[in-house]
C-alpha cells in the first residue's frame, strides 16, 4: 500500500485492478505479504515479486539467483532464495 494511501491523503480507486487490466494485458496479480507470510517472513514479499518478474523477463534463472546470492546476507539468503523459487511458480 503506498504511503499516501495508508497515512490517508489519498485513496485507491474502485476499479484499480480494471484499470490496470485496460492497461496491462498480462497483469500478475498476487498479495505477496501474505505469501510471504506463509514462508515464515512478511519481509520476503519483495523476493516474491522479484520472482514473479524473473517470468516475465529474458534473463535466465542463474542470473536472478547468483544476484539474490551476492546481495542477500549469507543469515537470510536461503529463505531469499525460496521466495524467489515460490514467486516464480505463482502464474
Amino acid at each position: 500500500v503506498p504511503v499516501t494511501v495508508s497515512c490517508g491523503a489519498a485513496v485507491y480507486p474502485a476499479d484499480v485492478d480494471e484499470r490496470l487490466g485496460r492497461v496491462f494485458s498480462r497483469l500478475k496479480r498476487c498479495d505477496c505479504v501474505a505469501k510471504a507470510v506463509e514462508l515464515g517472513d512478511p519481509r520476503l514479499a519483495n523476493t516474491i515479486l522479484v520472482g514473479m518478474l524473473s517470468t516475465e523477463l529474458p534473463l535466465g534463472v542463474g542470473v536472478w539467483r547468483e544476484a539474490i546470492e551476492a546481495s542477500v546476507k549469507p543469515a537470510f539468503r536461503e529463505a531469499n532464495l525460496a521466495a524467489f523459487d515460490f514467486g516464480r511458480r505463482l502464474q
